[in-house]
């Protein structure tokens, strides 16, 4: 419905939406931890899962025009990643959106463990400390509504990936010089997350700007390498040690430097690239 910097507007305000509600949600969560079983979290989710079913169902207004030229049997759909990948202004826009969810997943999985557990902090102050985190993000994704109706995608996502390198080298230094705490972890996590506000906005649409035809698909394709890559850096967490926050701090960093050299060795080159409509040959 919107192109470009109204597009990125319109991201905005849904994402600050979702980032009002996500702000209760931890700490909402830790008194359910502490004083109910842990099993009412996951009533809550279907109760949750199942009233947003009947609302868009009923509710929701399709915008999409059916393209008869885009054939969705599973080869075409290979295809179409295919050439949705190997497209630069893409590849820079979802990588640093991959590195930025890298990021957070390594946190995700060992911050239980390392703040509760090697930190002592109870379910309720870890609770505090998440929420702390959501309204990094809900900061973010602010600044990046009010600032992108003046400046271009590109030094939007700059202003967040070059927030992500900085807040995360700073916290993996502190910590591996010996200054490891609450604070030291807390403090750039929570920048680390206004960050996220800009990334997530600015991707949202980035990745779909190359192909105005293929919205649904390269939103998908991008999607698609979000999630595996949050798996992925899981999975790679879950093998290191939570005793202490260096082997986490490392992580992280690593996946915020990674964001900023995305964006400025595909991004930054390839901004002016000419927008190219996605016409691909049907078998």
């Amino acid at each position: 419905t919107y192109k470009d910097n109204k597009a990125a507007v319109a991201f905005s305000h849904i994402f600050l939406a979702a980032s009002v509600v996500i702000v209760f949600l931890p700490l909402l969560s830790s008194l359910m931890a502490t004083y109910y079983s842990w099993r009412l979290a996951f009533l809550v989710m279907s109760v949750y899962g199942a009233v947003i079913a009947v609302l868009c169902f009923f509710f929701l207004r399709e915008t999409h025009e059916p393209q008869s030229h885009i054939g969705l049997n599973l080869s075409n759909i290979f295809t179409y990643y295919k050439t949705i990948i190997s497209h630069r202004l893409f590849l820079g826009y979802v990588l640093c959106s991959i590195f930025m969810i890298a990021g957070e997943s390594a946190f995700n999985t060992a911050s239980s463990f390392l703040l509760i557990k090697t930190f002592d902090l109870t379910k309720n102050q870890f609770g505090l400390f998440i929420t702390c985190l959501a309204l990094g993000h809900l900061v973010g994704t602010l600044l990046c509504g009010r600032l992108v109706k003046r400046y271009d995608l590109v030094s939007m996502m700059g202003t967040g990936v070059t927030i992500l390198a900085l807040s995360t080298v700073f916290m993996t230094i502190g910590v591996n010089l010996g200054y490891a705490s609450v604070s030291m972890i807390m403090l750039p996590m929570v920048i680390f997350y206004v960050g996220t506000g800009f990334v997530m906005t600015i991707t949202a649409v980035g990745a779909v700007i190359p192909f105005p035809q293929m919205v649904g698909i390269s939103s998908a394709a991008s999607l698609l390498l979000n999630f595996s890559f949050s798996a992925f850096s899981s999975a790679v967490m879950s093998h290191l040690s939570t005793k202490t926050a260096g082997p986490v701090s490392i992580l992280i960093a690593t996946c915020g430097v990674a964001a900023f050299f995305a964006w400025f060795f595909l991004i930054v080159p390839n901004k002016d690239i000419k927008v190219m409509e996605a016409k691909l040959a049907l078998s």
